[in-house]
């Protein structure tokens, strides 16, 4: 070739496997047997070599056309053992439909190297003549057991995995799932743990594959997934806030807590020190519209699934409407919502934030209750 390595031995020379054989017309030779262990396209020369052919030496026959390109016979694969981040580390547990990713540096990595029959690492395969691409690799893709994978947050397979050449016939894929998977949650399931499984059919654009295709990372049977660096436990969770009543002239708490479901009912959970919910993310209707109340969250994360909330006491009688906005523009805690009854459409469809109503001027059912001192 010009330049690279002219064979695996470079020395240009070509394997035979069988004698050249004599065919017609007479003095012409020919070979079927040749061949080339290295990547590119080459020219062939032919010569006698026995120093005295007809008293006039070596002879060289005219350099042929383009023969090739030779591509590699196959592709050796490896690979790392990837990890996954358990989204809340501290509860050892990620919600249902919250994103997650891999540990920084414990993204799926495959180490790819190219050879040719024997096995030997064809160097070749660099430069115009690597032919590994995004749109060569077929068939990759995640599943979980038991579950659906959200995947809409995986960037695209045109620059998903990353592919990097060594330039010596090896490379390396990167794989990323860019802003995060998430399971999807439809319904309200138990907890479970997440057995995920990452495949891909290793091939390049002339077809040069790993014989074991595909190649699998994880799997989707009970033990088998790709690790969590604390635990695989997923749960279906909401987000609940609970009516308050109290006495306009000192300050009201109001029950704002994640619940997770158990397998037949909805509990309190404790796990969750994760989630943040700012005070910012909470929408406030008053009535009379003069009435004001500023709410403060004590918890920020959460403490053991409970956020702290409380009503400054707004020295008026009304009532206060408050819807929590677990979108992009308030806590951004989409996976916390719930189909809540209040909206008044109770269609199955998991997009409701929570709310609830603070009502300030009466203890226990009463309006109001009226002390006098009297001096005597």
């Amino acid at each position: 070739p010009a330049g690279g390595r002219n064979g695996t031995s470079d020395d240009g020379e070509i394997g035979n496997g069988d004698a050249f054989s004599a065919v017609d017309p007479d003095g012409t030779f020919e070979g079927t047997s040749l061949s080339f262990d290295e990547v590119g396209a080459i020219r062939l020369s032919a010569s006698v070599a026995d120093g005295d052919y007809l008293g006039t030496g070596d002879i060289t026959g005219t350099e042929s056309a383009i023969v090739g390109r030779f591509a590699p016979s196959r592709f050796e694969v490896s690979g790392n053992s990837p990890r996954f981040q358990t989204a809340c580390g501290i509860g050892a547990f990620t919600w249902l439909g919250q994103p997650f990713g891999f540990v920084s540096g414990e993204e799926p990595r495959l180490e790819v190297r190219a050879v040719n029959v024997s096995g030997e690492t064809t160097r070749n395969y660099a430069g115009d003549w690597w032919r590994l691409t995004n749109d060569s690799l077929s068939g990759w893709e995640y599943s979980v057991g038991g579950a659906t994978l959200d995947g809409s947050g995986l960037p695209g397979a045109s620059s998903n995995p990353l592919i990097e050449s060594n330039g010596d016939g090896t490379g390396t894929l990167i794989f990323s799932v860019g802003t995060g998977l998430a399971i999807a949650r439809s319904a309200p399931v138990a907890p479970f743990d997440a057995e995920v499984q990452l495949s891909i059919d290793v091939l390049d654009e002339d077809s040069t594959a790993y014989a074991g295709n595909p190649w699998v990372f994880g799997g989707t049977s009970a033990g088998t997934g790709i690790g969590f660096d604390v635990s695989k436990r997923f749960q279906f969770g909401r987000l609940r806030f609970e009516n308050a009543h109290g006495s306009e002239l000192v300050d009201l708490p109001m029950a704002l807590r994640v619940q997770h479901f158990d397998g037949e009912v909805f509990v309190d959970d404790e796990s969750d020190s994760c989630s943040v919910i700012p005070a910012a993310a909470l929408v406030l209707t008053p009535s009379p519209a003069n009435l004001s109340s500023t709410p403060s969250i004590a918890n920020s994360p959460l403490f053991a699934g409970e956020s702290g909330l409380v009503l400054s006491a707004p020295e008026l009688d009304g009532t206060l409407d408050i819807v929590v906005d677990l979108g992009p523009s308030g806590a951004d805690l989409p996976w916390l919502r719930f189909d809540w009854p209040e909206d008044g459409n109770l269609d199955g469809i998991l997009d409701d934030d929570p709310r609830a109503r603070a009502t300030f001027g009466i203890w226990e059912g009463r309006d109001h209750l009226i002390f006098t001192r009297e001096v005597y």
